[in-house]
């Protein structure tokens, strides 16, 4: 048997903080999924088990881990609004949604909006 934890001394670090909160969503998220608000959902975590997981820990590490952006295609991009700009964004699950923003080289917002699959 291992011994008990020492009380923590001192208030968290802002990084700790940002940690705890986001905990704290996945949570939430989670027992959203687990009281089944949206049945397709949960079906498709049930479905995305891995083994020793259970349907909580599922939606919880989706949360804790974000969808990466691995390519920005430009190409097609003319600087006309609307102009078609292709994005490849990876998960663990999947990826609901891409937004789009682009700036001007001094941060000046000049065209935002979600993505099309």
């Amino acid at each position: 048997m291992a011994k008990a934890p020492k009380v923590r001394e001192g208030d968290p670090s802002p990084a700790q903080v940002q940690i705890q909160e986001r905990f704290l969503l996945a949570s939430r998220y989670a027992k959203s999924v687990v009281q089944g608000q949206d049945q397709g959902i949960r079906d498709a975590y049930t479905a995305a088990l891995r083994t020793r997981q259970n349907l909580y820990s599922r939606p919880v590490e989706d949360f804790m881990s974000p969808p990466v952006v691995k390519i920005i295609g430009t190409s097609n991009y003319t600087g006309v609004s609307g102009s078609g700009i292709s994005v490849r964004a990876v998960d663990d699950f999947r990826v609901t949604g891409v937004q789009l923003e682009i700036y001007t080289a001094n941060g000046t917002l000049l065209e935002k909006g979600n993505a099309e699959q």
